[in-house]
């Protein structure tokens, strides 16, 4: 909108600028801790999911399991085959939800047409494949049922 870069050359904009950029600056946001993170989303009514926690953060499941985190995300483009195997076998171990990720670099708003042609897109870090992330249907209605049991009082 701008007019600071040209929607075809977004993502080598976005990896110059930003991308490779992560980690070289301190922050200077103040983060809650996680279990006043947790408590701020379900006493607004949501639901506490950790985003891509990825090896790290399933070898802390029982942590972010005792702060009273619900699920995880376990569809990502950042995590590997077996991190999304040992994410989704824990939430079905642990009774947890089932949630992926689609932002800006997944299906929902990702520059695909600044790629000159599919191959080069296709071969892009960030492309995922069609209907492989992001909630599956059968995983937003299971979240669905159990809110509304949950609301209800029989869960």
């Amino acid at each position: 909108a701008k007019k600071l870069v040209e929607e075809s050359g977004y993502m080598s904009w976005f990896d110059e600028n930003f991308r490779y950029q992560r980690g070289k600056y301190e922050s200077k946001a103040n983060f809650l801790n996680l279990y006043d993170l947790v408590k701020l989303i379900k006493d607004a009514g949501g639901i506490a999911i950790c985003a891509h926690p990825g090896k790290e953060g399933l070898e802390r499941i029982d942590a972010l399991l005792d702060a009273g985190v619900e699920g995880l995300e376990v569809l990502h483009p950042d995590m590997t085959d077996e991190d999304i195997k040992l994410a989704y076998n824990l939430c079905i171990e642990k009774n947890l939800y089932i949630s992926g990720g689609s932002d800006h670099s997944g299906l929902c708003g990702g520059y695909y047409d600044s790629y000159a042609s599919e191959e080069e897109l296709k071969s892009s870090s960030l492309y995922i494949e069609p209907l492989t992330f992001g909630v599956y249907e059968r995983n937003f209605n299971e979240i669905l049922n159990r809110r509304i049991l949950k609301e209800r009082g029989k869960m």
